[in-house]
């Protein structure tokens, strides 16, 4: 435990780089302290199969997985499948600042276990885009694409979707990793604009890894 600038009490894992939790289905968070958590070393953090889990970290008036009271400055890689239904959102926008809490994140994979399993992803669209600047990885397992905020559909206010949404919003991808049971045909008649613009054009020629299943 140590003491923040603010006088405040910070639980700090000072030498942990590894956080695996899996298959724990009664465990509705990590923390339900009022410390704040620090990670200062974490690089890698899984969470699959957890459908109790709300927060991973408690935090009145926030619905996020994650919120203000979590500190991760070296995570690189995070892995959310099959949380609770009730999680829509990675990460609290009211708690973000002009910083971006995950620098280091390069690595992201979201989804559910299965197709049948009826609990909704976390939306891609509704995680601030200062969390995705720096992907280079992105994995959706077992994804939804008629669910409201599918990434291969337009929004409700008329946002386009697909490939073209994915390179404004993820600038240094590489690696896109989809499990969605559709073909890359499939996929871009769900663009609902011309197949040649420049930006599925600049998409084409930034992805070194393209991979659906």
């Amino acid at each position: 435990i140590e003491e923040s600038e603010t006088g405040e009490q910070n639980i700090v894992f000072p030498q942990l780089k590894s956080l695996e939790l899996i298959l724990l289905v009664n465990l509705e968070s990590f923390y339900g302290g009022r410390s704040k958590l620090v990670f200062p070393k974490l690089k890698t953090l899984i969470l699959e199969s957890l459908e109790s889990m709300k927060m991973f970290a408690k935090l009145e008036n926030s619905s996020a997985l994650f919120n203000e009271k979590i500190d991760f400055p070296c995570l690189e890689e995070l892995t959310v499948i099959s949380v609770n239904n009730e999680v829509t959102e990675l990460w609290d926008k009211q708690s973000l600042t002009k910083s971006n809490p995950v620098p280091m994140l390069r690595q992201l994979e979201l989804g559910r276990r299965t197709m049948f399993q009826r609990i909704p992803s976390i939306g891609l669209r509704q995680i601030p885009s200062i969390v995705l600047e720096n992907l280079s990885s992105l994995t959706l397992t077992s994804f939804h694409f008629q669910d409201g905020d599918a990434v291969f559909s337009s929004s409700n206010s008329g946002e386009k979707g697909g490939f073209v949404w994915i390179y404004s919003q993820l600038p240094n991808l590489e690696v896109l990793k989809v499990d969605c049971g559709m073909s890359l045909e499939e996929l871009l008649e769900k663009e609902e604009h011309n197949p040649a613009s420049d930006a599925l054009t600049s998409f084409c020629e930034q992805v070194k890894t393209l991979e659906l299943n």
